[in-house]
């Protein structure tokens, strides 16, 4: 048991697919976010009307 924490193969394997599933949990909370400020956006704009003044700010 020793020698198996030891192995540096075995550690880098190890080490590799958990970043891969950490980095998999972390995009997929990242995405949920994005989703949830885009409807938030677009809840705003439809609630006070913001388009015509968003096109008015971009023509100028």
């Amino acid at each position: 048991m020793k020698t198996f924490f030891q192995d540096e193969f075995l550690n880098k394997k190890i080490l590799t697919r958990m970043t891969k599933e950490v980095e998999k949990e972390q995009l997929s909370k990242v995405i949920e976010e994005i989703g949830y400020l885009h409807e938030l956006q677009n809840e705003l704009i439809s609630r006070y009307n913001l388009i015509p003044s968003i096109k008015k700010d971009l023509e100028n």
